[in-house]
């Protein structure tokens, strides 16, 4: 045994059963299934792996905040039920993005903490800039908002720390940055490049969209400035109209979509605006010819989650998650545009629309007690990249 590896696929189930038993966390079952490809089998059948699953995914984290402390309940939308485990933030940051498990939030002094509220793990990263002088938030907290827009990781840092990459969109005019877990600064994207409402990690790239439909890609193994002839323009500004919000989503299959998102008053309501329209599209990628954006009205199945959380499609096919098909869940992620319905109503817009028969119903309804506190996120455990 001394010149040879173990053969860990042969390890009696009464034995992996046994050490099973001592785990409590997806992340942990997660590891155990990586080892080889019976044991990864073997962890997915286990009924309090599925358990686990079922009530830690997908959830949308609720604020209640009291005088010092940001405390959030995990809520799930599949099964309606809220969850005794809570997430403490400090009063003073802001959450601004989600991913792979983790929470990012930020501060006065623009430096974004990674927290994951399963391993109770945190990471500072360095400031992304330097803030203005003075308190930037002492008149509008919502300038959080304008600062930095949205955080996401290429990966679980919990199981890939060194390849880990978080990326951003920052600035008042929604510029890119992204930063290598363990470096001293951020890299940044030519400030011409700019105005991106969502942003994603494919194939080793980042890649990031804007309302028109402006599809860009950055190679993130540089790891100084990037100018201008550096970035990949893939799609052009090209679509027309003026979406309230646009998204960027890697679909199961390896497709990029975008999903545009549009607010329609309330004709109860004389400042109320709601989510009343959503269009799809997928990249249609072509050597020989311009790419082009091609409108789709399913999903093939799957279930996307959008926000400010890193904007994800999950299989609706699993049996674990039991989620339901051709429907995209939303939460009211453009609270920071000041619309006058907030003062009184609060980030009230989370909905599912369904894309077979075009409906919107709730996944969430706000307490009362809810409607001047920030806006619900989604988090998605990173357990859920590996359920088929």
């Amino acid at each position: 045994m001394s010149t040879q590896q173990a053969d860990w696929a042969w390890l009696p189930e009464d034995m992996m059963g046994a050490i099973l038993k001592k785990l409590g966390l997806t992340d942990e079952y997660m590891r155990v299934s990586r080892v080889c490809t019976s044991w990864f089998s073997f962890v997915r059948d286990r009924t309090e792996f599925k358990e686990l699953l079922r009530k830690q995914a997908p959830l949308l984290v609720i604020p209640a905040i009291n005088n010092r402390r940001n405390r959030r309940n995990l809520y799930n939308v599949i099964d309606g039920k809220t969850y005794d485990v809570q997430i403490t933030l400090p009063y003073n940051r802001r959450c601004c993005g989600s991913s792979h498990g983790w929470l990012a939030t930020v501060g006065r002094k623009m430096v974004i903490t990674l927290t994951n509220p399963f391993s109770q793990r945190r990471i500072r990263l360095p400031p992304i800039f330097n803030p203005p002088k003075g308190n930037i938030t002492r008149d509008n907290p919502c300038l959080f908002y304008s600062w930095v827009h949205k955080v996401i990781l290429s990966n679980d840092p919990d199981l890939s720390s060194e390849d880990c990459v978080v990326g951003a969109i920052y600035d008042h005019i929604n510029r890119l940055a992204f930063i290598k877990l363990g470096d001293e600064c951020w890299t940044y994207v030519d400030n011409n490049l700019n105005i991106f409402s969502d942003i994603i990690f494919s194939n080793g790239l980042l890649h990031a969209i804007d309302k028109r439909g402006k599809l860009i890609s950055v190679d993130i193994s540089i790891d100084s400035y990037v100018t201008e002839n550096e970035v990949e323009v893939i799609m052009p500004q090209c679509m027309e109209g003026n979406p309230n919000m646009a998204y960027i989503v890697e679909s199961r299959g390896g497709d990029i979509l975008m999903i545009r998102r549009f607010l329609v008053k309330q004709p109860d309501h004389e400042d109320l605006y709601l989510t009343g329209k959503i269009r799809v599209f997928k990249l249609q990628r072509n050597s020989s010819m311009r790419s082009k954006w091609i409108e789709i009205k399913n999903l093939n199945g799957e279930t996307l989650f959008l926000g400010d959380n890193h904007s994800t499609s999950l299989s609706s096919s699993s049996e674990i998650l039991a989620l339901k098909p051709n429907c995209i869940y939303y939460t009211d992620d453009y609270f920071h545009d000041g619309h006058p319905h907030y003062k009184e109503d609060g980030p009230l817009d989370l909905g599912v629309f369904n894309m077979d028969d075009g409906s919107f119903e709730a996944h969430y309804v706000l307490d009362p007690s809810q409607k001047q506190f920030p806006p619900a996120i989604f988090i998605m455990p990173s357990t859920l990249d590996n359920i088929p």
